[in-house]
Order: structure tokens, then sequence, then C-alpha cells
């Protein structure tokens, strides 16, 4: 399962953390409509707020990415 990792700063106590997201569903189905208008990994993590690289897991996962060589 693909998890998105999001940093803060918390300015305040100087406490810098990642939390993770759980990829569901709801999110593999927006990916793979965006995908299938034709919108590049890049505007897919922006759309939905998730890394390019969870983009990419979710993409491979549905079959939508081409193999290389």
């Amino acid at each position: 399962t693909a998890y998105e990792i999001k940093e803060c700063d918390w300015s305040s106590d100087g406490v810098l953390f990642r939390s993770r997201v759980e990829i569901t569903d709801a999110i593999r189905a927006k990916v793979k409509a965006l995908a299938a208008a034709g919108k590049t990994g890049g505007e897919i993590a922006v759309a939905i707020g998730i890394s390019l690289p969870s983009v990419h897991n979710v993409k491979k996962a549905l079959g939508l990415v081409k193999a290389r060589g």
C-alpha cells in the first residue's frame, strides 16, 4: 500500500515530523480518472494533494505505468 509523507514544521517547539496518510480507494479512483484524462503525474499529485511517488505507486498498482525497455 502506498503512503503519503507530509512534512510539518512546528516552529513553536522546533519539532519536525512526518505523518502518513493511507491511500484510499477514493484516491486510487481519482488518480485513475485524472490519468485517463491525460494529466501528468505532477498534475495529479497537485490536484489530489499526494506526492509524485505516491501517484506513481498507485498508477503502477492499477497497471497504468508502461514497462521500461
